[in-house]
């Protein structure tokens, strides 16, 4: 039985309201981010070194938002979804 998924991520619906911890959500961007901005800036590097920095920036930035937003994240949140739909076993309660 397939979980439902969201339109933009692929990520499984974890319930009304619910979504994974930050940490989870940090550590799965920062896995991605990593990788990406390393290749990126070592394959660009020839190309963009005579650009002044603020040009090198805009289109490394730009690039790197395009790759996450479209490709990467998409790809993360589906390799990730078992752990990021786990909640560990704690509940948490919201009791005054």
């Amino acid at each position: 039985m397939r979980r439902p998924r969201t339109h933009l991520t692929g990520a499984p619906r974890l319930g009304a309201g619910a979504s994974p911890p930050r940490y989870k959500l940090a550590i799965v961007n920062w896995l991605a981010i990593y990788p990406l901005i390393t290749v990126l800036l070592w394959v660009a590097a020839p190309l963009v070194e005579r650009l002044p920095v603020f040009v090198t920036t805009l289109v490394l930035s730009a690039t790197l938002v395009s790759l996450m937003t479209f490709v990467v994240m998409p790809f993360m949140t589906r390799l990730f979804a078992p752990w990021l739909a786990r909640t560990g076993g704690r509940q948490r309660t919201d009791r005054s």
